[in-house]
């Protein structure tokens, strides 16, 4: 059996590099700085409770779900509005930071 783990990681790298070095700009253009540092620490937030809350691998979608929720019900008491593309976006860069951190972590 072939072990795609390899392929899969070096995947994963090359979306996260595409991640910081275009989409993050990106986003940060369209709104403050303010509004930008607020929405990545509330994914950021997110992230991390729904990794905490679900437990298992194959839950991905059952956490995203979690996070985007989390982040519209936040968001709406602070009375910010932010578009779906922005909201994953800033899902996707709390994945990736958190994913860096636990490789740290486990390396240590």
């Amino acid at each position: 059996m072939i072990d795609l783990t390899p392929l899969i990681e070096a995947i994963i790298a090359l979306v996260a590099v595409i991640i910081t070095a275009y989409v993050i700009p990106m986003l940060k253009k369209k709104m403050s700085a303010e509004e930008y540092e607020l929405l990545m620490k509330i994914a950021e937030q997110g992230v991390l409770a729904a990794e905490q809350i679900m437990s298992g691998s194959k839950l991905g979608k059952e956490k995203k779900e979690y996070v985007i929720n989390y982040i519209k019900t936040t968001l709406k008491e602070k009375n910010m509005t932010v578009n779906m593309e922005d909201i994953n976006t800033a899902i996707e860069a709390a994945v990736k930071q958190m994913n860096e951190a636990k490789a740290l972590s486990e390396t240590k």
